[in-house]
């Protein structure tokens, strides 16, 4: 139930969104929002890096960057791309585990005024192997590549329709590499199989931004993990 509310409300956010596409050099260099993506997935071959920028806010008209205008990722301009979901889009791929790092995004105006900012691909591991059954206790998930304090998102699944049981979608932060979860929540959970997704995620403020603003928006995701819980 919970993945299919938030299917739904990632369908009602991507909605609000203008698919509409303009031009950089139709509009004041200092209104245009930079909303930079960054995304992997743990076991993929590539890392996602996506440029957008939009004119009327978050939401705006998406730009294709004329006259003077362009964006590069760690010095290399990219080429504009669109597609009828989402506008314009500035993409490129990146091999893993080489994407791994700082990179830098740098926008440059029609005023060949330039926004550079800087920020670190994070991928992570858990140690757990989950092969025997996990009792409803305490447990501990201990994870390599995460710093104290660091935020992970971990959402737990269990098989069962009953109301009684529900599942785990939590926040934690991590404390000398492991992320705790109580007893009191796994008891939350339907005996038997269960899965995990976990994640990292972050809204990063630009440091280097026209006065419209903007995000650089990270996300890495451990492949999920299958379990049984003790009956």
């Amino acid at each position: 139930m919970k993945r299919t509310i938030i299917a739904i409300s990632i369908l009602i956010l991507a909605s609000c969104k203008s698919n509409e596409i303009g031009n950089s050099k139709d509009v004041n260099p200092d209104a245009i929002y930079q909303e930079y993506n960054v995304s992997a997935t743990e076991g993929d071959n590539s890392a996602d890096f996506t440029a957008q920028f939009r004119f009327g806010g978050k939401n705006g008209t998406t730009l294709v960057l004329n006259d003077k205008s362009n964006v590069a990722l760690d010095g290399k301009e990219l080429a504009v791309d669109s597609s009828g979901a989402m506008g314009a889009y500035y993409r490129a791929y990146l091999p893993m585990p080489a994407a791994a790092g700082e990179h830098v995004w740098k926008f440059t105006d029609g005023n060949d005024k330039s926004y550079s900012n800087k920020f670190t691909m994070q991928p992570f591991s858990m140690i757990n192997q989950f092969n025997a059954p996990l009792p409803a206790s305490n447990l501990e998930l201990q994870f390599k590549g995460l710093s104290d304090n660091d935020e992970i998102n971990i959402m737990i699944s269990d098989t069962s329709s009953m109301q009684r049981y529900s599942d785990i979608d939590t926040t934690i932060k991590i404390n000398s590499g492991k992320a705790i979860i109580p007893a009191g929540q796994m008891k939350k959970l339907a005996p038997g199989p269960i899965t995990f997704e976990i994640s990292k995620e972050d809204n990063i403020s630009l440091g280097s931004a026209t006065r419209e603003g903007g995000v650089i928006m990270y996300r890495y995701q451990l492949k999920t993990r299958k379990a049984t819980l003790k009956k």
